[in-house]
């Protein structure tokens, strides 16, 4: 029997049977011949119970350090309770009293990079990481080294230790909160490092670190919100470094206007979240958003998120027309605004820009404008713009298109409060947008799917895919693009494809195919995406919902007209995607959307000889379906 193992089972002997004389002796010859912290490792594939099979001596065959010594972590041998084979462990009972089960000198989940492992501390359950020394097990709780760590604490557990880390692997994740009573807890005597997920789900969880807490660039703080009046929040009694995403959540709660609920609460508070996803949080009504802001409160400051009436930009594709509105009832007093665009969509010319001093509202002054930037300002005092309140910008948004790809919507809307806030408001967009990319618009009531080029470039792509992880495509539906040499991949619920044999297509700008009813909206999953394949590589298009536009008949280019420019995009794409038919399509047609309703049949251009030859020599090909 190895040393080691005698010596533990005296240990655990001499302290059921409480002989002192006993427990000083191996003490004693256990320090002179101690080791640094060393792992014991989990050996359940599955997920099984932190303590099972547990005796007085604390053996456990759950746990292996290798060398066959198989007994539950303690942090009186310096053991650090480490799981890496995928498996998972649970704690569901309060260790106390005499020949109890030990906690760990420390908590490791995914050591390694190709590692993983799950811990639980389920209602009624505790695990404390104790430390040993100072250069033995420290008491650390690591959810995910270098590997992929999960952990969570429901409600009416306990996790506690020296300091705690959320890392590793991207899907590490911590989890508070789960469950129907009592309070989940974690606490950590120093420092909590988050810097991949946590979740609260509060109003039940009190997480409070002695030291400092940081959310790291990679963090994502995701509050799961299920009370009106109150959360749950990240507690430290040092500063909170604060970084990452926040996204909210709620759950049997609706938000409204004048809500708030605590964060983070820490000595000081450093920094702000780089983004919101508000991805699965309600729209708010009458122009009510998501606020994020630090006050003094708590521990010191605390960090809120609030339902606040916020002021929109409403912005108009068709005529360029740009309104400041107020859409709630509630007030809000302003001294300051900016219109911002990086891409230079504005046009601060007095013929086009209709002042706040233009309108004429007293007060305001007109400040250092530009393609970039509108700008106005209050010398002294504020204006209040109570609700339904809405004035014209005049026709102030002037699109710039980027590179293929990049979205030209990129107005940004600010004002300042009375109160020196400065605030972000709401940008709404309406009209007939661009997208500037390939966009499939889906009927959600028909279930019919369009693929359009929406950008004013041409295309060139191999392949493309439309992909629901909800399974809502239906595959007997499919049409495709109806164009030869095209043939469709392996259809699935859960993925439409067609791929080219050989060769390219391009796309002409404008350009739309109608795929059939491929969509069953029944689950309103709303998670359609589109991908395609270019020379460059595979790239994400759009999705939108709503009605798909009819299209004029010869306007091949989607602009709404048939016009010359619909004779060039049939005469380049005569042989692969267009007949002579539907050359006699748009001569029938022409001018039919035009502005100039009068055009004469005279001004449409003949085919020259050779294009007549192409015609004479194609072989048929199937039409395009508009």
């Amino acid at each position: 029997m190895p040393l080691i193992t005698m010596l533990r089972l005296i240990l655990r002997f001499a302290a059921v049977l409480a002989r002192p004389s006993v427990i000083l002796l191996v003490v004693a010859l256990s320090l002179a011949g101690r080791a640094d912290a060393a792992n014991q490792f989990w050996q359940p594939v599955g997920l099984g119970d932190w303590y099972a099979s547990t005796g007085s001596a604390g053996e456990s065959s759950n746990w292996d350090n290798g060398l066959g010594e198989m007994f539950i972590p303690t942090a009186e041998f310096d053991e650090i309770g480490t799981i890496n084979n995928g498996g998972g462990a649970f704690v569901d009972i309060m260790p106390s009293g005499v020949g109890a089960e030990p906690n760990p000198g420390g908590v490791l989940l995914g050591e390694g990079a190709a590692d993983s492992g799950s811990l639980e501390v389920r209602s009624g359950g505790s695990l404390t990481a104790v430390p040993w020394s100072s250069d033995g097990s420290n008491g650390g709780i690591v959810i995910g080294a270098s590997g992929l760590g999960v952990a969570s604490v429901a409600r009416g557990g306990l996790l506690a230790g020296q300091t705690l880390s959320v890392g590793g692997a991207q899907g590490s994740s911590l989890t508070l909160g789960a469950g129907a009573s009592g309070m989940a807890s974690v606490q950590i005597v120093g420092n909590a490092t988050l810097n991949r997920t946590t979740r609260v789900i509060g109003p039940d969880v009190d997480f409070l670190a002695g030291g400092n807490v940081v959310l790291g660039g990679q963090s994502t703080l995701i509050a799961e919100i299920n009370s009106a009046s109150s959360h749950s929040p990240i507690g430290a009694s040092g500063v909170a470094q604060v970084g990452g995403t926040l996204r909210v959540e709620f759950d049997g709660v609706t938000p409204q206007p004048g809500d708030s609920w605590t964060l983070l609460s820490a000595g000081s508070i450093n920094g702000s979240f780089a983004s919101l996803d508000l991805s699965a949080a309600p729209e708010i009504p009458g122009g009510g958003g998501y606020r994020v802001t630090t006050s003094s409160g708590g521990l010191g400051e605390i960090v809120e998120l609030t339902i606040s009436q916020l002021l929109t930009l409403r912005v108009n594709w068709d005529d360029g027309q740009v309104f400041i509105e107020n859409q709630g009832s509630a007030p809000v007093d302003i001294d300051g605004y900016s219109v911002l665009s990086g891409l230079g969509s504005l046009d601060s010319s007095p013929a086009a820009w209709t002042s706040f001093a233009d309108a004429p509202i007293v007060g305001w002054e007109e400040a250092s404008s530009s393609s970039n930037s509108l700008n106005e300002l209050r010398q002294s005092g504020s204006t209040t713009l109570g609700g339904d309140f809405s004035q014209s910008l005049g026709s102030v948004f002037a699109p710039v298109i980027p590179a293929f790809g990049d979205s030209p919507e990129d107005l940004v809307f600010e004002y300042r409060e009375a109160d020196g806030t400065i605030v972000q408001g709401l940008v709404e967009y309406e009209g007939a947008a661009v997208v500037n990319n390939v966009r499939l618009i889906v009927d959600p009531i028909s279930g019919d799917a369009q693929l359009k080029n929406d950008s004013p470039y041409s295309v060139t792509v191999d392949g493309y895919s439309v992909l629901s992880d909800a399974g809502a495509l239906i595959t007997g539906a499919f049409d495709g693009l109806g164009l030869v040499g095209w043939e469709s991949a392996a259809p699935s619920a859960n993925a439409l494809s067609e791929l080219l044999q050989a060769g390219s297509l391009t796309l002409s700008p404008g350009q739309a195919f109608n795929l059939g009813a491929i969509y069953d909206d029944t689950g309103s999953s709303r998670d359609l995406a589109v991908e395609f394949n270019t020379p460059d590589g595979p790239l994400m298009g759009v999705v939108t919902y709503g009605a798909i536009p009819v299209g004029v008949p010869g306007d091949f280019n989607g602009d709404g007209a048939v016009d010359a420019a619909d004779y060039t995009v049939w005469r380049d794409g005569l042989g692969t995607i267009y007949t002579l038919g539907d050359y006699v399509t748009w001569k029938n047609n022409f001018g039919s959307a035009a502005s100039a309703a009068s055009a004469s049949a005279a001004a449409v251009p003949e085919p020259s000889g050779l294009v007549l030859v192409l015609m004479m020599t194609a072989a048929p090909r199937p039409r395009r379906r508009l």
